[in-house]
């Protein structure tokens, strides 16, 4: 089985995928504080959730280098995750992404551009859910008037 973990340092989170296709989340189940669950509908466990990451993983363990890392140029990087090289400069100043400087050139490691892109990915599908459950409660909310709520 395959890990693929994800630190997003804004909200001090790692997510861990456990396995490579992509399945939907059924139900988020809390084990422990600040740690989550994700299942499928079957049950079958999808990846762990580390609320306040920093503190309860060791800070190394988030940004390890993993053995012979590719390392990438602002311009490949940017091609790879659809950014240009100036936003992830402002990313890689604001602590958003991590990189190293080699000489005056900025270097992203492939693995952290990855997981910066995965962690984008699914904040915005926790937002579209939002949204979602929003439209449908504010449906329920809905009521046609009856005799009260008529105007006279």
């Amino acid at each position: 089985m395959n890990l693929h973990p994800t630190y997003d340092p804004e909200a001090d989170a790692l997510y861990v995928r456990l396995g490579d296709a992509p399945r939907t989340v059924a139900r988020t189940r809390s084990v422990a504080p600040g740690i989550q669950f994700d299942v499928d509908a079957d049950g079958k466990l999808l990846g762990i959730e580390i609320l306040r990451a920093s503190t309860q993983v060791h800070a190394d363990a988030l940004t390890a280098e993993g053995p012979g890392e590719e390392w990438l140029t602002l311009v490949e990087a940017g091609k790879h995750a659809g950014r240009s090289p100036s936003t992830l400069r402002v990313l890689l100043h604001t602590g958003k992404l991590t990189g190293r400087k080699v000489g005056r050139d900025w270097q992203i490691a492939r693995h952290v551009l990855e997981t910066y892109a995965e962690a984008v990915y699914w904040r915005e599908q926790r937002a579209l859910q939002r949204e979602a459950g929003l439209e449908r409660t504010s449906a329920k909310r809905v009521r046609t008037p009856g005799k009260r709520g008529r105007a006279q």
